[in-house]
């Protein structure tokens, strides 16, 4: 058993819940337990680049951010750098098995390149 930093807290399912979400949206088990969790944990936020787990987060008031976003949001607050961004965004494009378009990653890189940090 893989034991977790101490800032870790385990959180039970309610099993019954989490298989009525997945059958009823047609969604896996695993982003119907996040699902779940961020409901009965009151987080906003769910994270996910699973197109119709997304959906479903719209559907119970959740916001859904994938990838590009948390890479977004991790230049804004100064985390990556203006090149580092860029360069992560592209190999998101070029190496990864996630389906993005390359006009959605021109767009974030143009986002990134007229950002002003204040």
């Amino acid at each position: 058993c893989r034991k977790f930093p101490s800032f870790f807290e385990k959180k039970l399912v309610h099993k019954d819940q989490v298989a009525f979400i997945a059958k009823k949206y047609t969604i896996d088990l695993g982003e119907a337990s996040t699902l779940w969790l961020c409901k009965s944990l009151f987080i906003p936020l769910f994270l996910t680049d699973d197109l119709a787990a997304r959906d479903v987060a719209k559907h119970l008031d959740l916001k859904p951010v994938g990838s590009i976003g948390i890479i977004m949001r991790s230049f804004r607050e100064k985390k990556l750098t203006k090149q580092n961004t860029i360069s992560l965004l592209q190999k998101l494009y070029t190496d990864s098995t996630l389906f993005v378009t390359s006009d959605l990653i021109t767009y974030a890189i143009t986002a990134i390149k007229e950002y002003k940090h204040k």
